[in-house]
């Protein structure tokens, strides 16, 4: 009698696909691994994922690159009694850039990560700063054994990496460079700043990351739409196999290829293609949802834009240029908002960076003398309209306009014609 055969072996009729199951990317910097960096994020590549998501979001794209604009304004001005060796460094902080175009690059990755990177050159005879040079936020790490020294690399992603499946490299090439020090006379030093964060030890996390999971869904539902357009068809299904009960080892070998090949958005309207014996054994597809699933994203896209717009401070979208449904609003509305925007975010930010290369000209010889020259979403000086004035200028004044102008008095708001006999 022959043994060790499965009895009684369990078979499933029915089995479901996991849909997936998402996680907020946070991450503790903490100095854990064997590696001397400490790792920035899942696979050591969070800053790079970030840069993902402010390339494939439109709406988080145009938020970020608004407040860019707000906050850089016209560019970098200088006060009148600003000296010559000021003059000098802001017109030519290295030999390829001026420090306008080095205030905007900054601006943009702390606006992103919420930090951002410099490269300050001293004078080896007289110490002072002679050039200073933005560099990519995303070459860096920190040291894990020196706290004023900071990692670079331009190896921290594997060859094999893409943008649809990054891949860490565990082996880069790293050169270790010294932190700035104002007191201290480094030939090569780098400034590595980074926005607080409670609980955060060395990498900051974005004023927006409450808003990731939501940036995230507006990036899906793009690619859900324009699959489902490629493909032609879209529904939700159920798919019956009529040939046979199988096994638990036949049943998660269906539910892999099935997960593999028609779940997510970039599966957006595929059609399962069925290959069988005959009709007895056909498989059956019964619709699950209604052919509304663009639709109900649409409806779905509104709802997490106003999460983004939350999670970035924004207090008017159309500061940004994101019309929203039923949102209404003049000239007079718009610059309200903008100067709320400005009080309450934009003021903030310019403070610290022009605050970093203010301290940057004061060692290179010159004097603290930057400021930004302000950029207004409209122009105010614009003529009004006919109820914009009604609504600014008193009683009085428009009795005397009728009255200069068109020779008529008012009584009590009701017009008077003149006496015109003879």
């Amino acid at each position: 009698m022959e043994t060790n055969k499965k009895v009684n072996s369990k078979k499933r009729s029915v089995f479901s696909v996991d849909l997936a199951a998402y996680k907020l990317p946070l991450f503790r910097d903490i100095a854990y691994n064997s590696k001397n960096w400490i790792n920035f994020g899942k696979d050591n590549l969070f800053p790079v994922y970030l840069v993902d998501l402010f390339n494939q979001s439109a709406v988080h794209n145009a938020i970020v690159t608004g407040k860019v604009k707000y906050i850089t304004g016209r560019g970098l001005a200088l006060k009148s009694e600003a000296n010559s060796a000021t003059i000098s460094f802001v017109d030519k902080p290295n030999p390829y850039e001026n420090l306008d175009s080095i205030f905007r690059k900054m601006t943009l990755d702390n606006e992103i990560h919420g930090g951002f990177v410099l490269k300050v050159v001293r004078s080896r005879f007289t110490k002072k700063v002679v050039e200073v040079y933005h560099e990519d936020w995303t070459k860096f790490r920190r040291d894990k054994n020196n706290k004023e020294r900071i990692l670079h690399s331009e190896e921290w992603e594997s060859k094999s990496s893409s943008v649809s499946a990054r891949k860490a490299n565990h082996n880069p090439k790293i050169k270790s460079y010294p932190l700035y020090n104002p007191k201290k006379n480094d030939k090569v030093s780098y400034i590595y700043y980074s926005e607080y964060r409670p609980d955060m030890h060395y990498y900051p996390y974005p004023e927006y990351v409450g808003a990731i999971p939501q940036i995230e869904t507006t990036i899906e539902i793009a690619s859900f739409d324009l699959n489902s357009v490629k493909n032609g068809f879209s529904g939700g299904t159920i798919i019956n196999l009529m040939n046979g009960i199988p096994d638990d080892d036949q049943a998660e070998e269906v539910e892999k290829d099935l997960n593999e090949k028609f779940t997510g958005s970039a599966n957006g309207g595929r059609v399962v293609v069925n290959f069988s014996e005959d009709r007895e054994h056909a498989s059956s597809i019964e619709q699950i949802n209604s052919n509304d699933l663009a639709e109900r994203y649409t409806n779905l896209e509104d709802r997490v834009k106003e999460s983004i717009f939350i999670g970035h401070k924004v207090v008017s979208p159309m500061l940004f240029g994101v019309r929203t449904e039923g949102q209404i609003g003049g000239r007079r509305e718009l610059l309200e908002m903008y100067e709320l925007f400005k009080e309450t975010y934009a003021i903030g930010k310019q403070s610290t960076l022009l605050g970093v290369l203010n301290n940057l000209l004061q060692s290179a010889g010159g004097s603290p003398d930057l400021m930004v020259s302000e950029l207004k979403p409209i122009n105010p000086r614009l003529p009004l309209s006919d109820e914009e004035v009604s609504a600014l200028i008193s009683p009085e004044a428009k009795k005397k306009y009728l009255a200069t102008t068109y020779g008529v008095e008012t009584v009590d708001n009701i017009k008077v014609e003149p006496d015109t006999t003879v």
